[in-house]
């Protein structure tokens, strides 16, 4: 059995709960982590030490610069991993391909490539915003996901019991599909991207024009297989 830091397990926890439930004092935060206070007072100045967390006026602490510097590198490494897939998925398939990523229970497209052998292409430019429960980019990353915010998510939309049973089929096959969802006429086929802790960390996939979208059996595997190629390569130790 491999051998794990208990005190590195709760100061992860420690931030992940931070990000999914928001700040908190030294006391909520040892309530919500189930740690005695004390524990959770050593971990939260350690982490302050190094910039993860800062204490806030109202002795609440919150996530630290320190976190979203490492998040900007780990954006930077996807972008580049991403790139040649993206582009070989956009010419191989003539239509635009993307990439998006999670920012807390919104799906937000940081990258695109657009093939350019068509004279009706689907702009998906970097900035486009749209909630994780709608579309094939955001459910292909909202199906793994298994965090606080998540469920919630899950829980606002009108019937969750719906999606409960579509995200389950989504990671049945692999992949999202959508159509006409975050703007009429618009289709989508996205996988998610795994990063090392296995959780999804962003998802790769195509946008096209609804006349175009015959089947999504023809999109699937290209995206399927980008999508496993960005995990293999985000994952794998030198």
């Amino acid at each position: 059995m491999t051998e794990t830091s208990k005190t590195v397990d709760h100061a992860l926890r420690l931030l992940t709960e931070i990000g999914a439930r928001g700040p908190g004092t030294v006391a909520e935060l040892a309530h919500r982590l189930g740690v005695p206070r004390t524990v959770a007072h050593r971990l939260l100045a350690t982490l302050r030490d190094h910039g993860f967390v800062h204490r806030g006026p109202d002795a609440r602490y919150a996530l630290g610069v320190a976190l979203f510097d490492l998040a900007n590198q780990v954006e930077a490494r996807l972008r580049d991993v991403a790139a040649p897939l993206l582009a070989g998925l956009a010419e191989d398939l003539d239509e635009t391909a993307i990439l998006t990523i999670r920012d807390g229970a919104e799906a937000v497209a940081v990258d695109q490539y657009r093939a350019g052998r068509t004279m009706v292409t689907i702009d998906y430019h970097p900035g486009i915003h749209h909630p994780l429960t709608v579309a094939a980019a955001g459910l292909a990353i909202l199906a793994w996901s298994d965090d606080a915010q998540a469920r919630r998510a899950v829980d606002a939309v009108r019937d969750p019991a719906v999606l409960r049973t579509r995200l389950a089929a989504i990671r049945g096959r692999g992949y999202a599909q959508s159509a006409h969802e975050f703007q009429p006429g618009v289709c989508g086929v996205s996988a998610p991207i795994f990063g090392t802790a296995g959780a999804p960390i962003a998802s790769i996939g195509i946008v096209t024009p609804a006349a175009r979208f015959t089947s999504e059996h023809h999109f699937a595997p290209p995206v399927t297989e980008a999508a496993a190629a960005a995990t293999a390569a985000l994952t794998t130790r030198a």
